[in-house]
């Protein structure tokens, strides 16, 4: 009887080839090498993510990945030998992500983009394995797996609250206070000559700049950090709204509901974490697009 020598499915006598694989039967598995220890990796409806995916992995020195489309389901599917599996999968979840940071946010292009992925590798303990560089994409296509936000935003800036923005100016502006006002002791107590460690006197001028400066800047810096003293009650009453929004409507269960069971978990994540950052933008359309985004981080970390 023939076999699928990837699905591993038994036929019938005169069927050719795999109804799912899209591929030669064999009569004996032992007969193909090439597919006899690959297993499905993932499934998928972008093309384009697979083929990318496929790209990612020789560049990281796995060659053994093959795409075969169904027809009947319009699904890719990925498949990996056995032996590389586990490092094929790591590799999914750090591809996984940058595409959806690509999708959100803008396509990646700069060299430095390409090097923080080599920082997600070594934190999975891929040392071994070669980090996929630009050239890999110079020729693929623009890929929507993940969607984007409707208004095509950039990037949100770094979110950090107004209570710790207040803690470290406060911190900065009493710091340069009392350098300045040290300094600027120190040095007219040269000038006046009741110490003589610095007797020229350009200097002694250019260090009682320097230090007026310091308390200078150290003044600004308290006016500032009053000034966002001002903000930390509504920002903190936003943060409370939206988190109150976050535990009544994202749940675990609202999770597992949303997941698709044929996806590998890493995507199922990052596409529930695309939902509910767009469903959170349409619901607080006033608020800073960066609290949000660190809001539903923070709250999809503690549940799932």
């Amino acid at each position: 009887m023939p076999w699928c020598p990837v699905c591993k499915n038994e036929y019938r006598e005169g069927i050719a080839e795999c109804a799912e694989c899209k591929v030669p039967l064999v009569d004996d598995l032992s007969e193909c090498s090439e597919y006899a220890n690959s297993v499905e990796l993932f499934s998928i409806e972008k093309g384009n993510f697979a083929e990318k995916f496929v790209k990612y992995l020789e560049y990281s020195g796995i060659t053994s990945a093959e795409i075969k489309f169904n027809e009947e389901n319009e699904l890719y599917y990925v498949y990996i030998s056995e032996n590389d599996y586990e490092m094929a999968a790591k590799h999914l979840k750090i591809f996984a992500m940058a595409e959806r940071e690509n999708e959100m946010y803008g396509e990646c292009t700069d060299e430095d983009s390409f090097e923080e992925s080599d920082e997600f590798a070594d934190s999975d303990e891929n040392e071994d394995s070669e980090v996929f560089s630009e050239d890999a994409f110079d020729d693929a296509e623009d890929i929507s797996f993940f969607e984007r936000h409707e208004d095509d935003e950039p990037a949100p800036a770094e979110f950090v609250r107004k209570s710790d923005q207040y803690s470290d100016y406060k911190f900065s502006a009493y710091s340069c206070m009392i350098v300045g006002i040290a300094g600027l002791v120190f040095t007219i107590l040269n000038m006046m000559g009741v110490i003589e460690l610095i007797t020229v006197a350009f200097s002694q001028w250019v260090m009682l700049v320097v230090f007026a400066l310091f308390f200078a800047g150290g003044i600004w810096m308290y006016l500032k950090s009053n000034s966002i003293q001002t903000m930390i009650a509504d920002e903190d009453s936003s943060i409370n709204e939206i988190n109150e929004w976050l535990a009544a409507n994202i749940t675990v269960e609202s999770y597992e509901a949303f997941a698709d069971a044929d996806t590998p978990n890493e995507i199922n994540y990052l596409e529930y974490t695309n939902h509910v950052k767009e469903k959170a933008f349409d619901t607080f359309p006033d608020m800073n697009p960066s609290m949000i985004d660190s809001l539903v981080d923070e709250h999809l970390d503690k549940i799932i």
